[in-house]
């Protein structure tokens, strides 16, 4: 038995002139990857920031992607790492966009106004702060319909019109203070 076994392996096993025929190739591939930072919804219902590739390169057309990429069953939805979420709702359109003196500026169709109230503030936040993560754009102005945004969609709380990072992200609050609480 031992014997065949021996006979099967070396049957099996190519010979050194086998080994000369074979030719071995190396393909290079550089593709030139851009990622960029953007923040979604994690697991755990807050905003984090992860990374995502992306096609554009100038600062409108980046922070533009990186909304769609926001929209909730939008285009750039595949783009989204596991683990991670949208948060904007889903037949939400983007109307127009414009970027001056790194103020960027975003019409959304009425449906960005059909967002869970436990959410808005969110939606908002994760907004912010993908957009502010362009080079050259430090601020947002939100539109729905030509109409500016000054109130949060179902809880009506009142935003500055102009949007920056100062607007925070995954607030937390102090319920035994009565330091921000509003009458």
């Amino acid at each position: 038995t031992l014997t065949l076994f021996a006979l099967f392996l070396i049957y099996l096993l190519p010979n050194n002139n086998d080994l000369k025929d074979v030719k071995q190739e190396l393909e290079y591939v550089n593709y030139d990857v851009l990622t960029h930072n953007i923040f979604l919804l994690d697991s755990n219902n807050f905003i984090a920031k992860t990374s995502v590739v992306i096609k554009s390169t100038s600062s409108i057309d980046i922070a533009t992607e990186l909304v769609e990429i926001l929209i909730i069953d939008g285009k750039g939805e595949s783009n989204i790492p596991s683990g991670f979420k949208s948060i904007i709702p889903s037949d939400t359109k983007i109307n127009k966009v414009s970027l001056k003196d790194g103020l960027y500026e975003i019409d959304f169709s009425e449906d960005f106004l059909s967002i869970n109230k436990l959410l808005e503030e969110k939606m908002l936040e994760a907004l912010v702060f993908s957009i502010t993560s362009v080079d050259d754009i430090n601020k947002v102005k939100i539109t729905i319909e030509g109409r500016e945004l000054k109130c949060l969609p179902n809880s009506k709380v009142s935003i500055p019109s102009i949007l920056d990072r100062s607007f925070g992200i995954n607030k937390e609050y102090d319920i035994t203070s009565s330091k921000d609480v509003e009458s």
